[in-house]
């Protein structure tokens, strides 16, 4: 009966071991948090002490739901996945900001990304709904993207939003009426379609890319100079 009781014990202690120590990126004690509100509170994320690469924020920290991804929360952890519960509504500026992602989902409760977001990471894909209606400057620079999709709720795409990546295509809905500063420069583009809701390209939003012809609508009232390299023809319709 000792030697079975023994048995258990360790069958037990080896159980809670690994609910405990072998997923530490599932602890709410691994984050940093601030308490918003008085009435109806709510988490921000503000930090990161854990060890794991692949972190799964929780939805609810003490029952209060977890609602914003605070500024450079994650910046420089080198993490290789995150989850994103759908409780977020918003990602600061830097809050991922130079990790290793190859991939990542945006959940359908996020309206706003902010400054530098996922900047230097090493995203292939990124699935953005159409609940974003704002995409910070630099929001998704320096990464491995080969193709995106902009959502219907975004009205402009700003500075250097998607540069430097691999897009190879790219959507642009009809709902965008700028695209600033940068936003494509130094993607490997052969062609991009410009909707008639554009109104305003700004200095150097295509240029390092492959395009060679581009039709832009007469919509657009306010082309820079240099939004696309010297070599592109240029037809207006």
């Amino acid at each position: 009966m000792k030697m079975i009781g023994k048995r258990l014990f360790f069958v037990l202690f080896v159980g809670v071991c690994f609910v405990s120590c072998g997923k530490q990126g599932q602890n709410p004690g691994d984050f940093k948090i601030e308490i918003q509100g008085t009435g109806k509170k709510t988490i921000t994320i503000t930090g990161y002490t854990g060890t794991e690469k692949d972190v799964r924020i929780p939805k609810k920290i003490g029952n209060i739901p977890v609602t914003e991804i605070g500024d450079s929360a994650f910046s420089l952890s080198e993490l290789t996945s995150v989850t994103i519960p759908r409780s977020v509504t918003k990602i600061g500026k830097y809050a991922f900001f130079w990790n290793q992602f190859t991939s990542v989902i945006i959940p359908k409760s996020v309206t706003q990304i902010g400054f530098n977001a996922f900047s230097w990471n090493q995203l292939a894909s990124v699935t953005i709904p159409d609940s974003v209606i704002e995409i910070g400057q630099y929001a998704f620079y320096h990464n491995h993207l080969t193709s995106i999709t902009i959502p219907r709720s975004i009205v402009g795409i700003r500075n250097s939003a998607f540069r430097d990546n691999k897009l190879t295509s790219v959507t642009i809905p009809n709902s965008v009426t700028f695209i600033e500063t940068y936003a494509f420069r130094d993607n490997p583009l052969t062609s991009v379609t410009i909707p008639d809701s554009v109104t305003f390209i700004g200095h150097c939003v295509f240029q390092g890319n492959q395009l060679t012809t581009v039709t832009v609508p007469n919509s657009v009232t306010s082309l820079e100079a240099d939004a696309f390299d010297d070599t592109v023809t240029i037809i207006r319709q």
